[in-house]
């Protein structure tokens, strides 16, 4: 059997160097790697009951897109106010959104902004503005507290012995300013900057497909749901404004001009029944010709009038066709486990770098050793 107290020196300076005795080294030095390690694993367990928790809500809709193809008669009714136009279709059939644009639009400033104007009631708190709750300090683990107390101890010293005050927290009001001249420029300040990547980073959309799957991480699992239904109802918004947008305007085009036609077609009919009723009887040449030309610009004024409101009523119909529908594939519901902190995860992690730290220090001893007992063996 091997000596199990062999040294360092002795291992290492052979002309070859026995395994064995480097796992005798290591062994005898068993102690160290385990107090690292099991030093460790007490880190990781206070970090995983200590870290602030997450909840994530997720939520499955199917898309069902509009029809393809144009607007019905819509560019002949255009041409007959004198607009030309080179399209094949007024809606989004073809011309969507593309799935990969939808976290560009969840990403966009004035989605953000829009939404972080929403409230909810965060826990036994009072209802706070997503921009409000973003905005106080954030909760954190055990150890990183501790190493912000000790930084903030000299102060809190000086705070407590009355030579400083207290910083009062101080939540500015959230207000979407516009730059004068260029009302299209948004000015963010820092607060909205920071709620904004904070967002970002707990709205999280993918596609598959017809399959939209959107994703909220929240610290409160009530809000985590309601801020899910909350995005998602805008997107769809979103969406069905972008891809009947050009059908939209077509149709208020249309609704004006059946106005102003039916302001036309009623001046004409009055004209002509004030006519006859002035002119009842045996009537001249001259009467009978200005009552065709007035039966001529009624029967002009009620086509133009009746083939808008038929026009209408297509553009109408068709802006339902058009208008995309989704249906819950998924419905999101309240999420019963946290998603975050994973315990198994951070404490399995710790457990490793404590044994790497260990082998690590091991190493580093024995190095130590070894030139120790060189230098011991010299001065012999």
């Amino acid at each position: 059997m091997r000596n199990k107290k062999i040294t360092v020196r002795e291992t290492f300076s052979g002309e070859e160097i026995a395994l064995l005795d480097v796992f005798w080294l290591f062994y005898n030095r068993k102690i160290y790697l385990a107090v690292s390690i099991v030093l460790f694993l007490i880190i990781g367990v206070i970090v995983a009951n200590t870290t602030p928790v997450e909840y994530e809500a997720t939520v499955e809709i199917l898309s069902e897109g509009g029809d393809d193809g144009s607007a019905g008669g819509l560019s002949d009714l255009i041409g007959l106010a004198g607009v030309r136009t080179n399209r094949k279709s007024s809606g989004g059939g073809s011309g969507g959104l593309e799935s990969d644009m939808y976290p560009q639009i969840l990403r966009s400033s004035p989605f953000l902004l829009e939404l972080m104007d929403e409230e909810f009631q965060f826990g036994r708190k009072r209802k706070l503005s997503l921009y409000e709750f973003f905005l106080q300090p954030e909760p954190k683990h055990f150890f990183a507290t501790a190493a912000d107390y000790l930084k903030d101890f000299p102060l809190n010293v000086k705070i407590l012995l009355g030579f400083a005050k207290k910083k009062k927290l101080v939540t500015p009001k959230h207000v979407r300013k516009k730059m004068e001249n260029y009302p299209s420029i948004l000015i963010l300040s820092g607060e909205e900057k920071k709620v904004m990547a904070q967002l970002k980073r707990r709205i999280s959309i993918a596609s598959d497909g017809r399959i939209i799957s959107l994703t909220v991480k929240m610290p409160d699992r009530n809000v985590a749901a309601q801020l899910n239904t909350i995005v998602i109802e805008k997107l769809i918004t979103y969406l069905s404004n972008y891809k009947t947008e050009k059908l939209r305007l077509d149709l208020e085009f249309i609704g004006e001009r059946k106005a102003e036609a039916e302001i036309e077609y009623l001046k004409a009919q009055k004209e002509l029944a004030t006519f006859r009723d002035s002119n009842q009887g045996r009537m001249t040449k001259l009467a009978e010709s200005r009552e065709q030309y007035l039966t001529f610009e009624y029967n002009l004024a009620f086509n133009i009038y009746n083939t808008l409101s038929n026009q209408l009523e297509q553009a109408q119909i068709q802006v339902k066709k058009e208008t995309p529908l989704f249906s819950e594939f998924e419905p999101v519901s309240i999420p019963g486990s946290p998603s975050e902190p994973k315990a198994s995860k951070i404490i399995t992690l710790y457990t490793g770098v404590g044994a790497v730290f260990g082998f690590l220090t091991l190493v580093l001893m024995l190095l130590v050793s070894y030139f120790k007992e060189l230098a011991i063996s010299k001065t012999n």
